[in-house]
């Protein structure tokens, strides 16, 4: 094989891992805007659970 062949190959294998990183790199960031999403819903399901039980144990008195 020649040596342009054999940088071309090099060339080609280190942009396509590029690439696939840069991919990865993006679903880690979606994956963490997610959570974030997640966490507040979380608490505000919270928040209003607490609402929910005090509005109860008011209608149980």
């Amino acid at each position: 094989m020649s040596e342009k062949k054999t940088l071309e190959i090099i060339d080609d294998t280190l942009r396509s891992v590029s690439e696939n990183f840069q991919k990865f790199i993006e679903v880690l960031e979606t994956a963490k805007n997610e959570l974030i999403v997640l966490e507040k819903d979380k608490e505000e399901l919270s928040r209003e659970k607490e609402l929910l039980e005090g509005e109860k144990d008011q209608l149980e008195d």
